[in-house]
């Protein structure tokens, strides 16, 4: 049952994360993000992932504190990063589960850059390391959904490269 109803709430993850990654602007990505790492930290809940779930939490939290900031024309400062990233090391242990602080620490760097696409890059090499992770997890749907987003963040880096 726990398995349904984590991929249930892959499933509304998965819908916001569409919407996510064709944001345009900082701001309209972390407001996603918020919402995104909603339901994926009640997807690991349910799967009893306690190291992904603390580093979606982290995310959360990162993605929050950042829409604040970017809501306010502010640049977030580098304490809170430096404190997001010393999260994420504190999570790091020494098999797969490396995966995801690892790829919080990434992210949350990337956050630094004024271009939305290069965000967006990074996110989509993220991706792919995400799917390997819940592979292994056996976190299916949200296999699927990373696959999505990889084709999502394709689409719109196509769609803003034309628009340049």
């Amino acid at each position: 049952m726990n398995i349904i109803v984590a991929n249930f709430f892959a499933l509304l993850a998965l819908i916001d994360s569409i919407y996510l990654y064709q944001a345009i602007n900082k701001k309209e990505l972390f407001k996603r993000q918020v919402i995104y790492t909603f339901f994926m930290s009640l997807e690991f809940i349910f799967l009893n992932k306690i190291i992904a779930l603390r580093v979606i939490i982290i995310s959360f939290l990162r993605a929050l504190i950042f829409y604040i900031y970017e809501k306010n024309n502010r640049s977030v400062p580098y304490i809170y990063i430096i404190f997001i990233i010393f999260l994420f090391l504190l999570n790091i242990k020494l098999n797969m589960n490396i995966i995801p602080p690892i790829i919080g620490i990434i992210y949350t760097l990337s956050l630094q850059l004024k271009n939305v696409n290069k965000i967006k890059i990074i996110c989509l090499i993220l991706l792919f390391v995400w799917i390997i992770y819940y592979f292994y997890i056996k976190a299916y749907i949200s296999i699927i959904m990373a696959l999505i987003n990889v084709f999502s963040i394709i689409y719109a880096l196509k769609k803003d490269s034309k628009n340049l």
